[in-house]
């Protein structure tokens, strides 16, 4: 009897170690360390009990045809957290976690979805050993973001496994940035006495607040994501403001822009209105575009604030 029972229990050993060597096979071919998988694969490596290791799986949907931004940009990130365990994996966790990619539209991934009834993409769940998720299992991508330093901290927390994300440097950047810089510095040297000339209070003043727009209404997110310009609208025609807060649009950012850009502008003109140099015609004209400037700017941006967070109740004027 004991030997019958040693004897199950190795067949068991042994079929457990053969799936995660498959697994790992499969990990080395790809990449980007995430495995795509079809229906039967899933259910015998992801869904079937009698692992070694648990599974991150990311349900997506990039076809084109499907018009889902944010699933690009949420595998890309998926991606990165994957190849991450190639620079930080310690005994603790290698071979102990797999990144599992399935497609709407690729392998049969139409079937999977319905199997976990998924409505909408991209959605990421996390399967122990057994084979099972639960509700605290999904990655809640709506109040989290879909960035990898995120989805490793809600592996750490699930799994009580320590994940780390890891980016690799960039130094071709750095490399540009440099170059720019001491082109400029050039430049400056050069022309110093031309700039001495036009370097006064306004004008830095304007240049701060030039720069101040720029970073506040998003274009540092534009230039790390590199998203689409403008999308095509749910009911049709063409939409410049992405229903989520999490993505963006470029238009997006340059509409915010505009009416931050507005909103200063109208404060502007109503502090010149109020100083007493200022001739009465002027400072009514003053007066009356800068309130209106502020008006329309801070209204239409409370607009696009509600069109993105569609439960905040507020609205100023066009809500």
């Amino acid at each position: 009897m004991k030997s019958l029972i040693l004897s199950a229990l190795l067949a068991v050993s042994s079929a457990w170690e053969e799936k995660t060597e498959q697994m790992l096979r499969w990990q080395r071919k790809r990449s980007d360390w995430v495995i795509k998988m079809g229906q039967k694969d899933f259910e015998d490596y992801v869904r079937q009990k009698g692992k070694e290791y648990s599974t991150l799986v990311m349900f997506t949907a990039q076809s084109p045809s499907r018009g889902c931004q944010i699933c690009a940009e949420a595998s890309e990130e998926f991606s990165i957290l994957a190849k991450s365990t190639r620079y930080t994996a310690t005994e603790s966790n290698y071979a102990k976690m797999f990144f599992v990619l399935v497609d709407y539209d690729e392998h049969d991934g139409h079937r999977i979805f319905d199997a976990m009834r998924l409505k909408s993409a991209p959605a990421v769940y996390l399967f122990n050993e057994a084979g099972r998720t639960s509700k605290n299992d999904q990655f809640d991508i709506a109040s989290r973001g879909y960035m990898a330093e995120a989805m490793a901290q809600f592996l750490s927390d699930r799994s009580g496994i320590h994940f780390t994300a890891y980016r690799p440097p960039n130094y071709g950047g750095w490399w540009f940035i440099s170059l720019i810089a001491v082109s400029a510095l050039a430049i400056i040297y050069m022309k110093l006495d031309s700039i001495k000339e036009h370097l006064n209070r306004d004008t830095i003043g304007y240049l701060c607040v030039v720069a101040s727009l720029i970073f506040t209404s998003g274009q540092m997110w534009n230039s790390i994501r590199g998203p689409q310009y403008i999308m095509r609208a749910r009911g049709g025609g063409i939409g410049f403001v992405y229903p989520s807060s999490n993505m963006q649009l470029v238009a997006e950012t340059h509409i915010v822009m505009i009416l931050y850009g507005a909103a200063t502008l109208g404060s502007i003109l109503l502090i010149k209105s109020a100083q007493a140099k200022t001739s009465l015609a002027d400072r009514r004209f003053f007066m009356l575009l800068g309130g209106s400037l502020l008006f329309a700017g801070y209204g239409l941006t409370l607009n696009v604030f509600k069109r993105k967070y569609r439960g905040y109740p507020y609205s100023f004027f066009l809500g």
